[in-house]
C-alpha cells in the first residue's frame, strides 16, 4: 500500500475501532490487525520479548532511519520497549495522522525524549526469508479472521485454514507481486466450487486456473503444505458454505465473490483464457459481443443480473447472497489493484463498511448506478429490440421501424420488461439504486 492508504488505516482504526481501547498495545493491535498483521500475544513485555528474537511472523528489527521510511512507504513499523508501543505512522502532509501516545511519525524533527529507548520493527510482508512454509500460520486479532467466521459463517478451524492460504503464498511466491498474489489465493479458493465443467472450460477461461480438479489436492499439499485430512476439510467446509449460502440467501456466498474477484484480477492481469479475449458472448445465449472487461464483469454482478437459468430462456437467479458476494467483491477488487496485499485490502474494506458508508455506496463509487443500468438493460431488453429493429428496416416495414425506435426509448417499458420477466434483477436494480447494504424486495 502506499503512505496514504497506510495512514488512513491508522485514522479509521483510531476513530472508529479504537475508541475505547485503554493502552497502547490494544491500540497497536487493533491498528496492526487492520492492516492483516499480527503481534505477539501477552503482556507489552512479551510482545517486546518475543519480536526481539527477531524470528516471530515478518517482523524485523531496524534502525531510526529503517523505520521512518518503511512507515514512509506504507510498510507496517512500530517503536517498543518493555513499558510502550507506538505506531509508526506516515509523514505525509495530505493525509497526516494526529500524534497521540499510540501513534508517532518519525521526522528529522522527532524530539529525542519522544524516541526514547525505543527499538524499531518494521514488517516484512514477502517473507523473504523463507524457503518452504508448511506450518500454519493464524494471526493474532485478525479482522479478516474474524469476518470468516462472523459474516461468513465458517469454523475457527476452517476460518484459520482459509487465512493460513495467504500467508502459504506470501511465502512461496514472494517474488511475484500483490495483485498476481491475490489472483491466486481468491482463485484457489473459488476453484472449489467454480471449475471445469462437461461443455466448456467457462470458468478457467473467465478467471485463469491455478489448481483444476484434476491437480487441486496435489497442489495444496505439495506446493503449499496442507496435509491431506485439512485439505479434506476445507474443501468440504467451502462447498457447503456455498451451498448454505445459495439456500438461505442470508449469508455472503464466500467462493462466488472469490471467483469474481479472480476474474476480475484475471482481467487485470491478462490471465483470462483466449475466448474470453474474443468477447463472443458464448456464456450468455444473450445478444451481441462482449468487451474483455464486460466478459470479467459477467462473472460477478452483470452476469447475475443477465444471465438466465436455461441458456437465454428463462429468468435470472440473482438472490441476495449473489448481491453481497458481488458487490463486496469488486469493492475489495479495487483495493487490490492499488497494490494492497489481499489481506490489507480485505482488512481495510470491512472495516470501514458502515450503516452510512456500505457495501452499495463504496461500489457506486467505482462504477456508476447508470453505467450498471444501461449495461442490464441493454443485455434484457434492448439487444433484442435493435435485432427487432434492423429486421424490421431490412424489410422496409417503416411503422415496426418507429415502433421498436419507440420502445428502446421508453425507459417504463424496460422497468416493466425486467418487472415482469426478471424480477430479481428488477430487485438488483432498485436495491443497489437505493444504495441498500442488502438486497430488498420491490
Amino acid at each position: 500500500m502506499n503512505k496514504k492508504q497506510y495512514n488512513n488505516i491508522i485514522e479509521h482504526s483510531l476513530q472508529y475501532d479504537c475508541k475505547d481501547t485503554t493502552n497502547s498495545l490494544d491500540t497497536a493491535r487493533i491498528v496492526f490487525n487492520n492492516m492483516g498483521v499480527a503481534l505477539p500475544k501477552g503482556t507489552i513485555k512479551e510482545v517486546y520479548d518475543t519480536v526481539a528474537t527477531n524470528d516471530y511472523m515478518g517482523w524485523r528489527h531496524c534502525n531510526f532511519e529503517k523505520a521512518k521510511e518503511a512507515a514512509n512507504n506504507g510498510i507496517a513499523a512500530m517503536g517498543i520497549n518493555q513499558d510502550r508501543i507506538v505506531v509508526l505512522s506516515a509523514e505525509d502532509t495530505e493525509q497526516s495522522v494526529a500524534q497521540t501516545a499510540s501513534v508517532l511519525t518519525l521526522t528529522d524533527n522527532t524530539p529525542a525524549v519522544a524516541v526514547a529507548n525505543l527499538q524499531y520493527y518494521i514488517y516484512n510482508y514477502d517473507c523473504t526469508t523463507c524457503t518452504t512454509c508448511t506450518s500454519p500460520y493464524v494471526p493474532t486479532n485478525d479482522r479478516y479472521l474474524y469476518e470468516l467466521k462472523t459474516t461468513f459463517g465458517f469454523s475457527e478451524e476452517v476460518a484459520n485454514l482459509i487465512r493460513t492460504l495467504y500467508y502459504k503464498v506470501e511465502c512461496v511466491f514472494f517474488s511475484e507481486n500483490n495483485i498476481t498474489k491475490a489472483w491466486k489465493c481468491a482463485r484457489m479458493l473459488s476453484e472449489f466450487v467454480y471449475d471445469a465443467d462437461n461443455v466448456i472450460d467457462k470458468w478457467d477461461d473467465v478467471a485463469g486456473s491455478v489448481a483444476d480438479a484434476d491437480n487441486r489436492e496435489t497442489y495444496f499439499i505439495n506446493t503449499l503444505g496442507y496435509t491431506n485430512q485439512q485439505y479434506t476439510i476445507l474443501s468440504n467446509a467451502l462447498i457447503d458454505q456455498h451451498r448454505i449460502a445459495g439456500e438461505t440467501g442470508q449469508i455472503i456466498d464466500f467462493c462466488h465473490m472469490q471467483y469474481s474477484i479472480a476474474a476480475r484480477l484475471a482481467y487485470t492481469l491478462n490471465k483470462d483464457g483466449f475466448k474470453s479475449n474474443l468477447g463472443t458472448g458464448i456464456y450468455t445465449g444473450n445478444y451481441g459481443l462482449y468487451t474483455d472487461e464486460e466478459i470479467s464483469y459477467l462473472a460477478g454482478w452483470l452476469g447475475d443480473a443477465v444471465l438466465t437459468n436455461i441458456y437465454g430462456v428463462g429468468t435470472t437467479l440473482f438472490g441476495n447472497d449473489d448481491y453481497m458476494s458481488d458487490l463486496d467483491a469488486e469493492n475489495i477488487y479495487r483495493l487490490i489493484i492499488q497494490d494492497n496485499s489481499s489481506i490489507t485490502a480485505i482488512n481495510l474494506y470491512y472495516s470501514q463498511l458502515t450503516n452510512c458508508c456500505n457495501r452499495a455506496d463504496t461500489f457506486l463509487q467505482y462504477i456508476s448506478y447508470s453505467t450498471v443500468q444501461e449495461k442490464v438493460f441493454y443485455e434484457l431488453v434492448d439487444a433484442q429490440l435493435y435485432s427487432c429493429l434492423h429486421d424490421a428496416s431490412e424489410q422496409g416495414e417503416i411503422f415496426m421501424t418507429q415502433y421498436y425506435l419507440n420502445l428502446i426509448n421508453d425507459e417504463q417499458y424496460h422497468w416493466d420488461t425486467i418487472k415482469s420477466h426478471y424480477p430479481n434483477t428488477y430487485d438488483f436494480l432498485k436495491s443497489l439504486n437505493d444504495r441498500r447494504a442488502t438486497m430488498q424486495h420491490y
